[in-house]
C-alpha cells in the first residue's frame, strides 16, 4: 500500500507535499532571549497546503540527562524543558499542539490548523552535555491574507505567555510560486 497523498486527498494539507520542492521565505523570528536562553523559528519554507520552519532553541547551560542517556535532549513526545507553543490564524483557527503531538485523527482542512514535528533533537558530542535544540515543524494549511500569531509560553525559563504576530503575506506568495514537480 502506498503512503503517497495525492492532490484532492483530505490529508493533503498534513504534511508537504511528496511532489514540491517548496520555495524559501526570507523570514527569520527570534521570540525570546534572556541570560540562559534563546529560541527562534528560522528556515521557513512554504508549499501549496502549508509551511516548513524549524524551531531553534539554545542554553548558554548546558542541559544534563533531562532526556537522553548521554545528556542529549530527543524529542519524547513533548516539548524540552516545559515549552509551549501554537499558532492562530487572523481568523481565529487555532492549532491542537498537544506537547508536540497532533491528537488523534484529524480534522478536515478549515477547521484547526496542524502543527507538527517532522524531524529533531538535541545536540551534544563527545558525551558533553546538550546545549541546543532543533526541531523541524511542519503547519497547514496555508494562513489566510492578514497577520497570523505565534503563541508560547515558557515558565521554566521565566517566559511568560506571548503572542508573537507576523505578515503572511510572504509564506503565501511563496507558497504560490511553489510547483509540481510532476
Amino acid at each position: 500500500m502506498s503512503d503517497t497523498i495525492q492532490a484532492g486527498d483530505p490529508r493533503e494539507w498534513q504534511r508537504p507535499p511528496d511532489d514540491e520542492l517548496g520555495v524559501l521565505v526570507p523570514l527569520s523570528i527570534e521570540f525570546a532571549r534572556t541570560d540562559v536562553v534563546a529560541f527562534a523559528a528560522v528556515g521557513f519554507v512554504a508549499y501549496s497546503v502549508g509551511f516548513t520552519f524549524q524551531l531553534s532553541l539554545r542554553k548558554r547551560i548546558p542541559v544534563r540527562g533531562i532526556e537522553g542517556a548521554r545528556g542529549d535532549t530527543t524529542f519524547r513526545g513533548s516539548w524540552p524543558w516545559g515549552l509551549g507553543f501554537d499558532i492562530e490564524f487572523a481568523d481565529g483557527r487555532q492549532s491542537r499542539n498537544e506537547g508536540g503531538v497532533f491528537p488523534g485523527p484529524p480534522e478536515p482542512p478549515g477547521r484547526t490548523i496542524v502543527i507538527l514535528q517532522r524531524a529533531g533533537g538535541g545536540a551534544a558530542s563527545f558525551g558533553q552535555p546538550c546545549r541546543r535544540w532543533r526541531s523541524d515543524m511542519w503547519v497547514g494549511p496555508l494562513p489566510p491574507p492578514g497577520s497570523f500569531s505565534f503563541v508560547y509560553e515558557w515558565p521554566a525559563e521565566g517566559i511568560e505567555l506571548t503572542r508573537r504576530e507576523i505578515d503572511a503575506q510572504p509564506i503565501i506568495d511563496a507558497a504560490g510560486r511553489s510547483t509540481s514537480l510532476w
